[in-house]
């Protein structure tokens, strides 16, 4: 029976095999601030690589989904506003 923690880790190897060497260090760097969106980045990654949708991610490429990532949560924020 896999845990949680080695479940992320094929996952992670998964992604690695799709990414550049530099993409997969922003990735590190990522999972050191934010292991959660690091996961979620590696997850999306995993299953495009899978999928045959995506070739190598590199740099860029990983920017721009770690910027898509987070507008989606920054659009996903409610604006609560109390009237007095």
């Amino acid at each position: 029976e896999d845990t949680l923690e080695e479940r992320r880790e094929s996952i992670k190897q998964e992604a690695y095999q799709h990414m550049t060497q530099d993409a997969i260090s922003r990735l590190g760097n990522v999972r050191t601030a934010n292991p959660e969106l690091a996961h979620a980045v590696s997850a999306q990654i995993a299953r495009l690589g899978q999928t045959g949708r995506i070739g190598k991610v590199d740099d860029n490429s990983l920017k721009d989904i770690l910027r898509e990532l987070q507008s989606d949560k920054e659009e996903n924020k409610g604006n609560i506003s109390f009237r007095r």
